[in-house]
């Protein structure tokens, strides 16, 4: 079972027998028709680094019927991303690359012993460890083959001869913590890694998915433990994107007993370590370890992993849960990324009608096109947001008019989806027509008010006409009549759309403070309200 977030579980062949290993159980393998495979996953490739170790018990160097070498762990053969093997000479000797090199380990081994066996590439050098000591190391300067390698992992086998039930590799003996890393570690992080063993506790993130608050707003995880045993402390590194997060602060919680230390949050620019220990008792069961806090600042989509996770006992005895990540997605149809879905997100979306390409914000299908489609679906997310409801004040770059509306409903419901989205979608925009296509034309109160020294007056037209709007003093003089021209019926009351005064009289003069009254006049329609200017 693979303790890391990526979950590359394997398969067992033939019949290994489970037994006691050098932490927890061990597979023992017979060296014929017994091995675990585990299928390609993006998170097993290599490039330009790896670290590949684990611990083993064999009675033998060589493998079967007098060959050279027996496989504890490989991946891929032409393309090979590696194999690490036990060596007749009784060393290891690790194979990367497109062909086999054959430098093996200057140390050797103990048979029948429980042996910690290591092997890396990285910054031109391939480098040996065995129970934690330099085993030798020697010039290695090629790539590995990445994700050319398609091939599973096997453990207790090789791909040299395929299929792997060909037992001219196959390990005799027992195989456990088996270990991969697309880095190459430290010698400090090379014992840490021996001297500890997996657990059947999970150290996990929660919530494990979350939609991410807009640009500025906070973001809270828990850092929970389920099944912990003998717990006096923890230590874990959180790795996430920092072009999408950016760490604030960190908090011990109430998992550990009351007092535990707690070393403040060590952020580096895509990581924060985080580290709690107890000094008088140890904590059992399920619990939260920690929280943190990040600022949003770039809302997209973007995972946290846990890495180097360990708990430890009052006794200093270290063990590695399985950990959990966590991925942070973005709210559906939040084109703009503000944290809410609103027609300020319609309005992106018409203003980018016709665009091709990859990771467009607007394309919220994801079919490569900005298109009537991903207007429906944004529609039928209206209203849903990260956080708190809120009310939009701001500006639209351009109205949502019945004459637009009505062409959007003709043109989605020839695409005629049944997908519940897009049927929302489409309520969604017949609601807006609707509420768009005003019932009477009326004047509404100017905003702000009192107002010093500028104000909007907005309105609503129930049919297309010639508006004007004049303004009076309290003794009835005409102050300015504000000429607005023939206008098609609609809403205007954004501060683009509503008739604008700038407190000033027809020369130019502004006003002097008091009350003063503003009458809309559109054919046959009058009306009249007050307003006060404030110095």
């Amino acid at each position: 079972m693979d303790s890391s977030q990526y979950g590359n579980h394997g398969t067992i062949a033939g019949s290994p027998t489970l037994i006691d290993g050098r932490f927890g159980k061990a597979l023992e393998f017979n060296g014929e028709d017994t091995w675990v495979e585990i299928p390609h996953h993006d998170s097993l490739t290599v490039r330009q680094g790896i670290t590949v170790m684990a611990w083993i018990y064999t009675s033998r160097y060589n493998g079967p019927d007098g060959v050279d070498w027996q496989g504890i762990i490989a991946k891929g053969n032409v393309p090979r991303s590696y194999s690490l093997y036990t060596e007749a000479g009784g060393g290891i000797l690790l194979s990367p690359g497109s062909s086999q090199v054959e430098e093996t380990s200057d140390g050797q081994f103990e048979r029948n012993e429980w042996q910690h066996v290591v092997a890396q590439i990285g910054d031109g050098v391939k480098r040996y460890w065995i129970n934690g000591k330099s085993a030798g190391s020697v010039p290695f300067d090629r790539l590995l083959p990445g994700k050319i390698d398609q091939a599973p992992v096997l453990i207790g086998s090789t791909h040299d001869t395929e299929p792997p039930e060909n037992p001219d590799r196959h390990f005799l003996g027992l195989i456990d913590e088996v270990r991969v890393w697309n880095r190459v570690l430290s010698e400090p992080e090379i014992i840490s890694q021996m001297e500890s063993g997996t657990t059947d506790a999970i150290v996990s993130i929660s919530p494990a998915s979350v939609k991410s608050p807009a640009v500025g707003e906070q973001l809270m995880l828990s850092l929970n433990v389920t099944g912990g045993e003998n717990v006096a402390g923890y230590q874990m590194t959180v790795k996430f994107d920092p072009t999408a997060l950016k760490y604030i602060s960190s908090e011990n919680a109430d998992y550990l007993p009351e007092g535990a230390l707690a070393v403040p949050g060590i952020a580096k620019d895509d990581t924060v370590t985080l580290a709690a220990t107890s000094l008088t008792d140890e904590s059992e069961g399920d619990g939260t370890l920690a929280t943190l806090t990040f600022e949003v600042v770039s809302v997209k989509p973007s995972m946290v992993h846990l890495l180097d996770t360990l708990l430890t006992s009052e006794l200093s005895i270290n063990a590695r849960p399985r950990v959990e990540g966590a991925e942070i997605t973005r709210l559906d149809g939040d084109v703009n990324g503000d944290g809410v879905v609103n027609v300020q997100d319609l309005v992106a979306v018409t203003a980018s009608f016709g665009q091709f390409g990859e990771n467009i914000a607007a394309d919220v299908t994801g079919d490569g096109i900005v298109n009537i489609a991903d207007l429906v679906f944004v529609a039928g997310n209206l209203g849903e947001s990260t956080g708190a409801p809120s009310v939009w004040h701001g500006e639209l770059e351009a109205p949502l008019t019945k004459a637009n509306l009505q062409q959007w409903l003709r043109e989605a419901r020839q695409i005629n989806l049944t997908d519940p989205t897009f049927q929302r979608g489409i309520f969604a925009l017949e609601q807006l027509l609707a509420a768009v296509t005003p019932k009477e034309t009326v004047l509404l109160p100017n905003y702000p008010n009192p107002f010093n020294p500028e104000t909007w007056i907005p309105y609503r037209l129930a049919e297309p006409t010639a508006v004007s709007i004049s303004i009076y003093s309290i003794d009835g003089h005409l102050v300015r009549t504000l000429t607005l021209g023939y206008q098609p019926m609609g809403i205007y009351e954004s501060r683009s759309r509503a008739a604008y005064w700038d407190g000033k009289n027809a020369l130019g003069e502004s006003v002097a403070s008091g009350l003063y009254f503003y009458t809309l006049t559109t054919g046959d329609f009058t009306a009249t309200r007050k307003m006060l200017i404030l110095k």
